[in-house]
């Protein structure tokens, strides 16, 4: 890997969410290298959001023995069906849906080194991981049944 051996990342979805997400990251984590994103608005069309993805991977100089991840909003979603078609044609790539800040977190801050394989793992534990239901843990807590 080059770069620092950061795999790329990159965010995909609807509206302003993936440029949310990259700004709640960068002001938890600091400024990211080798994180984009790709927004889909609503009269998007799926091919061109493919090959803005395409395109935007060329960008980040993804290295095809480590790939990138991406990470898209919505399992079944515009966005996410545009980057697995990406994806059949680049194997190389990793594609999780499912899109959070917990994810988010722990892929940046897990991917020194790793392939596009490996943080596809991390991500979908971090996904997992990231959902509780807190008002639940809260009441069993103070007694509540």
């Amino acid at each position: 890997m080059s770069e620092g051996d950061d795999l790329p990342v990159l965010f995909v979805g609807h509206a302003e969410l993936p440029d949310g997400i990259r700004s709640a990251v960068e002001m938890i984590m600091g400024p990211q290298e080798r994180l984009a994103t790709v927004q889909l608005g609503p009269a998007a069309d799926p091919a061109e959001i493919s090959r803005t993805i395409e395109q935007t991977l060329d960008v980040m100089g993804v290295d095809p023995a480590a790939g990138a991840l991406i990470l898209a909003d919505l399992p079944g979603g515009s966005p996410s069906n545009a980057a697995a078609a990406v994806f059949l044609q680049r194997r190389q790539l990793r594609l999780v849906a499912g899109l959070s800040l917990p994810m988010a977190l722990e892929v940046l801050a897990d991917r020194y080194g790793r392939t596009a394989e490996e943080l596809a793992e991390v991500a979908v534990a971090a996904g997992q991981m990231g959902t509780v239901d807190v008002s639940r843990n809260l009441a069993a807590a103070a007694g509540d049944s």
